[in-house]
């Protein structure tokens, strides 16, 4: 990771008390990372930010985790987010860990996870009430791949 990922050299002359709160949590978190800890535990590092940057942030920290050089850990209630960065996650239920294995073993305990009061993404919901509806059109559904997914009109009609 560096400053350019962070979009840094533009807040060079600046200071830092004049910064959004956006942009400041970026420039800690760019400062940490400059310090090559063999381990970084990041609180919910992506709040208020944009999507975008989000993900861009995460990119920068997964290079930095594939490079071997640190370890990563992050704390969030952003599972739609850490399903496409997290290799394992743990989940905590009222200070015990309710869950530990990949993210698509978590996405299989959907009542592990309400419970533990983390909210699916809203395609996984979606997936959960075809289930519930019919499992044969969950499961057709689930095996489109997304380059098909927008040729095919879906349209839903509440029961009157």
């Amino acid at each position: 990771a560096d400053a350019v990922e962070f979009d840094l050299p533009r807040l060079r002359e600046r200071s830092p008390f004049s910064l959004s709160r956006s942009e400041q949590r970026k420039l800690g978190l760019a400062v940490t990372l400059s310090l090559r800890p063999e381990v970084a535990v990041f609180d919910e590092p992506t709040a208020g930010m944009d999507r975008a940057n989000a993900r861009r942030f995460l990119s920068a920290l997964r290079r930095l985790h594939e490079s071997g050089q640190t370890q990563i850990m992050l704390v969030s209630h952003d599972l739609a987010l850490l399903l496409d960065y997290a290799q394992r996650l743990l989940i905590m239920d009222r200070g015990a860990v309710a869950f530990c294995g990949s993210p698509p073993q978590a996405l299989e305990k959907p009542n592990l996870l309400d419970k533990a009061g983390v909210a699916l993404p809203p395609v996984a919901q979606v997936f959960r009430l075809l289930h519930a509806r019919d499992p044969r059109l969950a499961e057709a559904v689930r095996h489109v791949s997304s380059d098909n997914f927008s040729k095919i009109p879906l349209t839903f009609s509440r029961e009157e």
